[in-house]
């Protein structure tokens, strides 16, 4: 069985919440972190993406500016 690692979306049309979770070895994980998804990198709070956050944040020695969650080159 292969376990997902990566953002996941619990989608309103399953049921869900429509929230971004974190997911690591299949399960939802309360971190706060960055992580990359198709190709772009998002703010994690709490295993949640913090899709509200706008600012700076500092990952692997450089500085990103923070666009509603999202790391661009600053």
């Amino acid at each position: 069985m292969l376990e997902y690692s990566g953002l996941w979306l619990n989608a309103v049309s399953i049921g869900g919440d429509n929230q971004w979770y974190f997911i690591g070895a299949g399960m939802v994980q309360r971190v706060s972190c960055v992580a990359l998804y198709d190709g772009a990198w998002f703010v994690v709070r709490n295993g949640i993406l913090d899709s509200d956050y706008n600012g700076i944040v500092e990952y692997g020695g450089a500085v990103f500016t923070v666009v509603n969650g999202q790391l661009y080159a600053a």
